[in-house]
């Protein structure tokens, strides 16, 4: 692990060695860290190239697009309402009751359809 002056990790190193002990891998991932502390970019070598993806963040601080593709819409009480995933196959949408505990979780698939669970709590939560 490398950690930069505020506590982040910026990269990390791992090797690997086959159970006989003669392939070796080594897979290298550096993270692009913002002024707030989020990671934006994550850049993964292992020797056969490099692959890098970025974060986004909405100005409250939310994760808007992770680095596996997937999107995050809010509501003004930064609650999610909507994950999609990198291919938009799959997309959950997410309601509150009043006190602002979630109410539903539905899930459309690639194919249309449409799976739905209900949150009901007791009086205590």
């Amino acid at each position: 692990y490398t950690i930069n002056a505020s506590g982040d990790v910026v990269s990390t190193t791992v090797v690997t060695k086959a159970a006989d002990g003669s392939d070796e891998q080594v897979v290298t991932t550096n993270n692009t860290i913002d002024q707030a502390g989020r990671r934006t970019a994550v850049a993964i070598s292992n020797g056969h190239g490099e692959q890098q993806t970025e974060q986004s963040w909405d100005n409250a601080g939310n994760l808007t697009h992770d680095r596996h593709g997937t999107s995050t819409a809010y509501n003004p009480d930064h609650k999610p309402t909507t994950i999609a995933g990198d291919d938009d196959a799959s997309i959950s949408t997410i309601g509150y009751w009043a006190d602002g505990s979630r109410k539903t979780l539905t899930t459309t698939g690639g194919d249309g359809a449409e799976q739905t669970t209900t949150f009901h709590y007791t009086p205590g939560g």
